[in-house]
């Protein structure tokens, strides 16, 4: 190939002056030459029969121009791929040259059109050359290490729908100007069902005409999803190596032989290429810091520190253990993948699959590695190709995945996505073959892949219940942890997702917002009464200065009950529900000192504070031994949606009150807070009641 490669330019050079030779000898024989008197007296007879020779000769001229033209067309072609007929440009140099920063003077209509399509700048792609170069941001060390001839062949699939062929092109041109030739076996495109014309004969000449029987196209009859169009790659693909990859990728310099290498000593080794960025304005490359690829409970992936252990090496070259992958990039063993059982084919579009695919490797006896050796540079795009109901797709996946191999941590998963567990609306199909996969390949738990794989992991165990949390005088409004930069809890309109997660804690602690990820990120914050105002605080667990400032008693109980309690002055016993219930069976719980403690490996101290009639706001009747009242409702009183076991919420409500204080929390009318409400935190024999907003309060 790269013999044909220099050759070209030279059998280019000798066509072009071959046609240079022919268009001079025609202008000759066209040229006049200068007539005397004589001459042109004898030449006027003559010029009616020479004028049709003359146009003859003319047209003869034409025709030299014409097929001049053509070898133009041919030579150019020969010089810059077959990339000028369709608007594109081949060859080193030119815009981004580098992975630089790259900009157009004209900022069209047509261009912004484009970037709106694609969700990257398209027209500024279609200008950078296929060929271009990017930078080696390998570190050091990987430059001089040396790898064996013997590594197996790989084949390369990149998965497509309605990409700019622009971005689709120079993905393949980077791969097989960067990859040696002897360990490429082919390019599969795999087109899962694209709208833009483009895409079918353009690219289908190109690759043809380009790189005939490298590369080879696969279209879907209809749209599969990500997911399923990897697995058509999959069947296509013969090397013994299989990478794949997103068709918006530039391959960095030495990236295949690594990657080859650690699977040929492993073959139960997924391996990730560490990833770059291509910035989706400029297409300039920019290096990502080395990073493990980890998730939060959602099953959203993200980037997280390495390993302490890798850390502690100090090789910027070695492999990062990672508990899952972005999924831009991977490269397995093909038939250990088959073994392991690809990628669920279960599940829809994309999302939750790599995490799955992470937790499934680990637990049945695999590993999955980030290489800094061997590096991929990646758009990050403003718009995704499957935008349609793609978090329902996440969430579907996300539940799949929890159903197999999450055991009793699947509750951690429904409560991120704030859903129940039983009845939560979501179909998330049949589950007993991967079922039967998992026992079959006789895998690990997950609390072994926590404790060995994923220790930094957050776990929330203790919690008793979860959802959302309405004020039955605002039952459309629940509980929201406002704004990331704010401090305060508001109440906003219901809308179910993780802004409006509520956790209670067997401790006590009401936290809002999404659930934390791993210790070296955030976790979602604790309602505090401090005492010092009216507005209950949103702060970090660790920095409340006094632990019973972050505590509250909430329980869901019947009028009768509470009021039993509150004439009677008793104790109040905790109230748990669904899942809380079932640690209590067969166990004495004992009211003593303020507190309940329960046994075992996990104990859980619960609050046992009187009911304060503070917090009630209406009288206990006694009649013929049962007690009575008002009909339960005030600003004081509020429901959970879902408890962590999957119960949607009951129809009885209750207070929330702090330990530290005494106060409820309650809401009342405000013209300077959102929809006209504000939370507040107050002690009083008789709370306002709370008068009625057209449209907003039922």
């Amino acid at each position: 190939m790269a013999l044909a490669r220099r050759v070209k330019p030279l059998l280019a050079v000798s066509i072009l002056v071959f046609g240079g030779v022919v268009l001079f000898s025609v202008c000759c024989r066209l040229q006049a030459r200068p007539e005397g008197p004589a001459q042109a007296a004898r030449g006027a007879g003559r010029r009616g029969r020479s004028r049709h020779a003359t146009e003859g000769a003319l047209a003869e001229r034409e025709a030299v121009l014409q097929r001049l033209d053509h070898l133009e067309e041919v030579v150019y072609t020969q010089l810059n791929g077959l990339a000028k007929p369709i608007g594109l440009v081949e060859g080193p140099g030119g815009l981004g040259q580098g992975g630089m920063a790259a900009t157009l003077r004209d900022n069209s209509q047509e261009t912004e059109g484009k970037f709106e399509e694609y969700g990257y700048n398209a027209q500024l792609s279609d200008r950078i050359s296929l060929d271009r170069t990017i930078p080696d941001y390998r570190p050091q060390k990987c430059r001089q290490m040396t790898y064996s001839a013997h590594l197996p062949q790989i084949s390369v699939v990149f998965i497509f729908v309605n990409e700019a062929l622009s971005v689709i092109l120079r993905s393949v041109h980077s791969v097989v100007n960067r990859t040696p030739s002897r360990l490429l076996k082919e390019v599969i495109l795999v087109d899962d069902n694209s709208d833009n014309v483009e895409l079918k004969l353009n690219l289908d000449q190109y690759v043809s005409k380009r790189y005939p029987g490298l590369v080879k196209i696969v279209r879907n009859s209809r749209r599969e999803g990500l997911i399923r169009a990897r697995l058509q790659g999959w069947k296509v693909a013969t090397a013994p190596v299989v990478g794949f990859f997103d068709a918006h990728v530039e391959f960095s310099t030495g990236w295949a032989e690594p990657a080859l290498s650690r699977i040929r000593e492993d073959r139960r080794r997924i391996v990730l290429p560490a990833i770059d960025n291509i910035k989706y304005d400029t297409f300039e490359v920019q290096q990502y810091a080395s990073a493990a690829h980890g998730y939060n409970w959602g099953l959203w992936c993200m980037y997280i520190i390495p390993p302490q252990d890798w850390l502690d090496r100090g090789d910027e070259a070695a492999p990062i253990r990672t508990p899952a992958m972005i999924g831009c990039s991977f490269v397995v063993d093909r038939e250990y993948f088959g073994d392991i059982g690809l990628l669920d084919p279960g599940m829809e579009v994309y999302g939750g699959e790599n995490i799955e695919l992470g937790m499934r490797v680990w637990q049945c006896g695999g590993s999955m590695e980030v290489l800094p050796c061997s590096r991929v540079a990646h758009i990050e795009r403003t718009k995704k190709p499957y935008n349609n109901d793609i978090d329902y797709y996440a969430k579907r996946n996300a539940l799949r995945a929890a159903e197999v191999w999450m055991d009793g941590f699947k509750s951690h998963v429904y409560m991120a996505w704030n859903i129940p567990m039983s009845n939560p609306g979501v179909d998330f199909g049949d589950v007993s073959e991967r079922l039967a996969l998992r026992q079959r390949l006789k895998c690990h738990s997950f609390k072994w892949y926590l404790d060995n794989v994923y220790p930094e992991m957050r776990t929330y165990n203790d919690t008793l219940t979860y959802g959302e949390v309405r004020n039955s005088k605002a039952s459309g409004y629940c509980l929201d942890q406002g704004a990331e930069d704010d401090d305060r809890a508001i109440l906003y309109p219901c809308h179910g997702m993780s802004s409006q997660l509520v956790r209670y804690s067997a401790e006590g602690v009401l936290q809002l917002g999404p659930l934390g990820s791993t210790a070296f990120l955030p976790d979602s914050k604790c309602l505090v009464d401090d005492g010092r105002g009216r507005t209950p605080a949103l702060r970090k667990c660790e920095d409340v200065a006094r632990p019973a400032q972050r505590l509250w008693d909430f329980t869901q109980e019947t009028l009768g009950q509470m009021c039993a309690r509150s004439c009677l002055g008793a104790p109040r016993a905790p109230v748990l529900s669904g899942g809380s219930q079932e640690r209590l069976r067969g166990r004495a719980v004992a009211v003593a000192g303020g507190a309940n403690e329960l046994g075992g490996p996990q104990e859980a101290v619960l609050g046992a504070s009187t009911l304060r009639p503070a917090c009630m706001g209406r009288t206990c009747l006694e009649k013929d031994g049962e007690h009575t009242g008002h009909e339960l409702g005030g600003p004081w009183v509020w429901a959970r949606a879902l408890d962590v076991w999957g119960t949607r919420g009951p129809a009885e409500g209750g207070p929330i009150v702090s330990r530290g204080t005494g106060r409820c929390l309650e809401v009342e009318m405000s013209k300077d807070a959102n929809f006209g409400l504000r939370l507040v935190v107050q002690r009083s024999a008789d709370p306002p009641q709370l008068a009625a907003v057209p449209g907003r309060i039922s």
